[in-house]
């Protein structure tokens, strides 16, 4: 995920791209639950697949290919938008083209009971979505990869508004993640409204607005300083 959004941020699109199919591949391997039957062999095989996409991606780090674009790539780490909402809003208000990836920091990584394995997997939706935004702005015929990227979108929003993945958790954890989520939720709609707007879709793009609005009211709830 982080070589892949550094890649988006050193604008070689597609490399970015690439990477992060692959790590939404890794992820899959990683929290599928594995069947009794699977045996030493897939494990082995796994483990394979696996080494052979990160050095592909440190290889494509390696020797980026950048390519001239308008596109502005901003980078905000998972770290900081779970302990402080203004940075991810101010960069979603300064600019309709400011486009905010995420990145999971390794001290995220340090604490198993911090981790949020569906969080991190909409994160990665989301940043691979961005990548076809950008690689659309590059196609002469950019529709597909358009709406590759709503379809991206859409799922990350979906899992992140699952309330049954928060089941188990107190009060405090509850609200800490739910932050996390609300933050996402925010950049995950900013990105489908614009899309929308592209396609034409003006009805489903103002309907996303209405929802992004809300989230927007709901984190000011959450910084204001009745809510501490």
């Amino acid at each position: 995920n982080n070589m892949g959004v550094s890649l988006l941020e050193q604008r070689a699109y597609r490399q970015g791209m690439e990477t992060l199919k692959d790590a939404i591949f890794v992820m899959k391997l990683v929290f599928r639950p594995q069947s009794r039957n699977s045996g030493l062999g897939a494990a082995s095989d796994s483990t394979s697949s696996t080494d052979m996409k990160i050095h592909r991606a440190v290889q494509r780090m390696t020797y980026p290919k950048p390519v001239p674009s308008a596109v502005t790539i901003d980078v905000i780490s998972h770290g900081v938008a779970s302990s402080h909402c203004s940075p991810l809003v101010s960069l979603l208000n300064e600019s309709s083209s400011c486009t905010v990836a995420i990145r999971i920091e390794a001290t995220d990584l340090d604490c198993p009971e911090d981790r949020d394995p569906d969080l991190e997997s909409a994160m990665m939706l989301y940043n691979f979505g961005l990548a076809h935004m950008c690689m659309a702005k590059l196609a002469k015929s950019p529709m597909k990869l358009r709406e590759g990227a709503l379809k991206l979108f859409n799922m990350a929003y979906s899992i992140i508004s699952n309330k049954n993945s928060l089941s188990g958790l107190s009060e405090s954890e509850i609200r800490r993640f739910s932050e996390t989520r609300l933050l996402l939720a925010i950049a995950v709609l900013n990105n489908v409204v614009r899309l929308l707007t592209q396609m034409g879709k003006h009805t489903e793009a103002n309907n996303s607005y209405q929802r992004l609005v809300r989230l927007g009211t709901a984190i000011n709830e959450l910084e204001s300083p009745e809510s501490l």
